[in-house]
């Protein structure tokens, strides 16, 4: 049994190696980035077209059918009154908290969907390479249509800007594979996202979860907007969640002023979030954030240098 569970991570670990291989060297250099006026880019395009989550839902009335699912599949609670470990969110809070300052450098795959107000957009899957301090990140683009998509941020080295190797597309009329830096608090660098390149990874999901929560520990939120669904089945996973529901009424959270429904799973193993997905006030699909396969690892400051990982550095130039 030991043995072929050593087996199995050794295999692991050498996947993730293997996926994170090609970041050392840019096939093509990065070009020039051309100084010509700069139309609104929002790092891939919208597409009315993609579906809702299809795994939670089919039509905004049965939006929350996910949440419904979840609670009936909720494993044996504890005696009444005692938090369950597994379960309680206040617990989950803590154990995510402590899972995540645990981690000194993390590789991991994120998949994503977010709606702006413009449509769903297409599903994006993202290998990651995140430092948790001083906080830095290496983000690349794995599906077919944003080939070539790479963004790079180091606290440490640059405080409010991000290296970014633009992909076919993202800017029209201007090929892929331009080198350039972007202000980390321009429209372009949160055109397609709600969030800052500061929430990347697990922490934005793990601290904001936890102000939720301590919000609801002293009474800013009422009881009943936070509850745990227990220990759920997603078909994401083979393994059960533990799931927690919440609910911002309007105004409480700038992202959804209108208020929100939030179905949040952590893994029972690492504590860490596995899947966050949040609806409106009408049951439409705002966002959809997928963790798995990490993969702690220690990382420096040359892990996050694009004159190393983007040789030769040509093309520096910062749009206007």
């Amino acid at each position: 049994m030991g043995h072929g569970r050593h087996t199995r991570i050794f295999a692991t670990a050498i996947l993730l190696i293997a996926s994170s291989a090609p970041w050392a060297d840019a096939v093509e250099p990065p070009k020039p980035f051309p100084v010509v006026p700069l139309p609104f880019w929002p790092f891939g395009k919208q597409d009315k077209s993609v579906a809702l989550n299809q795994a939670d839902t089919q039509s905004p009335r049965n939006a929350k059918s996910a949440i419904i699912k979840a609670s009936a599949s909720q494993a044996e609670q504890t005696t009444p009154g005692t938090p369950d470990p597994a379960t309680d969110p206040g617990l989950l809070a803590t154990k995510a908290v402590a899972a995540y300052e645990s981690l000194n450098g993390c590789i991991l795959r994120f998949t994503r969907r977010e709606n702006l107000g413009k449509g769903i957009k297409p599903e994006e899957t993202v290998l990651l390479k995140m430092r948790r301090e001083p906080f830095a990140v290496h983000m690349k683009w794995l599906d077919t249509d944003a080939q070539g998509r790479q963004i790079i941020y180091n606290r440490a080295t640059d405080e409010n800007a991000m290296q970014v190797i633009t992909a076919s597309g993202d800017i029209p009329l201007i090929g892929g594979n331009r080198r350039m830096k972007v202000d980390i608090n321009s429209n372009m660098a949160k055109g397609s996202t709600r969030y800052s390149i500061m929430d990347s990874g697990y922490g934005g999901a793990v601290l904001r979860y936890r102000k939720v929560v301590e919000d609801w520990q002293r009474g800013a939120l009422p009881q009943g907007n936070i509850k745990s669904l227990g220990l759920v089945v997603r078909p994401e996973f083979p393994a059960k969640q533990a799931a927690v529901e919440m609910t911002f009424p309007p105004g409480y959270d700038p992202h959804f002023p209108r208020g929100a429904k939030r179905l949040i799973c952590f893994s029972t193993e690492s504590g860490l979030p596995t899947i966050l997905t949040t609806w409106d006030e009408n049951g439409l699909e705002l966002e959809f954030y997928k963790f798995d396969r990490a993969f702690p690892v220690p990382l420096d400051d040359a892990d996050f240098d694009p004159d190393r990982l983007w040789l030769p550095a040509v093309g520096k130039s910062t749009p206007k």
